[in-house]
């Protein structure tokens, strides 16, 4: 019979472990960085809403009025002129129903 001597190694590459554990570590930390930045976004954005109310966004505050002035339905802008005011898709339709 003869000998063999064999090397009983752990099964593992090491250097593959290794580089694999600082992959997870780097998006871990990477991860966490980037929720963090989301929460101080918000909790900032919260903050200067409290000290500063409305006058924060004024851009916000139009598009809430206008957004208002749309949902409204039919009206008139200038009665005298005959000029009416509506949301695009009743218009749309009306042309529609005119053309038939």
């Amino acid at each position: 019979m003869t000998s063999r001597s064999t090397t009983k190694g752990s099964g593992f590459n090491t250097p593959l472990v290794i580089l694999g554990a600082l992959a997870v570590l780097f998006f871990v930390l990477a991860l966490s960085l980037f929720l963090q930045g989301g929460y101080r976004q918000s909790y900032n954005q919260q903050v200067q809403e409290k000290i500063y109310g409305s006058e924060l966004d004024p851009a916000a505050e139009l598009e809430r009025e206008q957004k208002a002035i749309l949902d409204e339905g039919v009206r008139w802008i200038d009665q005298e002129a005959g000029t009416v005011g509506m949301p695009i898709e009743d218009a749309k339709d009306l042309v529609v129903s005119k053309g038939q």
